[in-house]
């Protein structure tokens, strides 16, 4: 694979739309613990272009980030998953990664308009859409993200918490703000089969996700242990390359 900092060079050769246009959704399955059925499909952005090949999200979330192309991004990414709604209507739930900034902009996001605006319109089905808030920034105001939150399950959509127990995914957030469930981070999972520790920490957040409505998904499942670990403490969905790798094409069965 090409080094990061050589990719970012043959990035900034793209035009704005070149890059955008070259975006698309690889889908990981998320699956029921107790009878391993589908639960949805988790949105994985990655960047197809015939010259630079495939680009993993470490390569290009954060040039897109650097260069602000979000609010070009956002509505050509909610379109795809406009088409792929209506291709299998009433049969696809679909989880969109989404940063906390969207939601604190409020009125002011692209993001959030362009979502209203087409699940109005009766182009997008908002209840066959989780929002998964990512945690690579530190949520500064709770009270206008959960004003977003409650537009968007106002519209039907749930919202969970990504990556919990990394970054800045910590018991605050979970305390603070209006979610449906929560993703424990891969990092927990790793070695949970042999760790005590993890084990306690893990059993905490479902305890603690329980008291407040919650599910809890599992992530960075990679082997039979930490699926049967996980699931006897109590999570009730996981996901993983042991289930099901990330794909451009909808795999509805766990790959083992």
């Amino acid at each position: 694979m090409m080094p990061l900092s050589a990719r970012n060079v043959e990035l900034n050769k793209l035009t704005e739309s070149e890059l955008v246009n070259s975006l698309q959704y690889h889908y990981q399955p998320q699956f029921c613990m107790n009878t391993l059925t589908v639960k949805a499909f988790e949105c994985l952005l990655r960047l197809a272009h015939p010259c630079l090949g495939v680009a993993s999200p470490a390569h290009v979330l954060p040039y897109m980030d650097d260069a602000d192309l979000w609010p070009l991004a956002w509505p050509k990414l909610l379109n795809d998953i406009a088409v792929e709604q209506q291709r299998r209507a009433g049969i696809l739930k679909l989880a969109i990664n989404v940063a906390p900034r969207e939601l604190e902009a409020g009125e002011n996001s692209v993001f959030l308009n362009t979502f209203y605006g087409m699940a109005k319109a009766g182009q997008l089905s908002a209840h066959d859409i989780e929002i998964e808030i990512t945690e690579e920034a530190q949520i500064t105001d709770y009270d206008q993200v959960n004003a977003s939150i409650f537009m968007l399950k106002h519209l039907g959509s749930t919202v969970v918490i990504d990556d919990f127990g990394a970054g800045y995914s910590n018991m605050s957030m979970l305390e603070k703000l209006d979610i449906d469930g929560v993703k424990i981070d891969r990092s927990l999972i790793c070695g949970i089969e042999t760790s005590i520790t993890k084990q306690a920490i893990v059993k905490s957040i479902v305890d603690i996700s329980k008291v407040k409505g919650c599910y809890t998904l599992a992530e960075g499942i990679e082997t039979s242990k930490q699926l049967n670990v996980s699931r006897d403490l109590g999570c009730c969905y996981g996901q993983g390359f042991y289930l099901g790798r990330p794909s451009p094409h909808f795999i509805y069965k766990a790959s083992f």
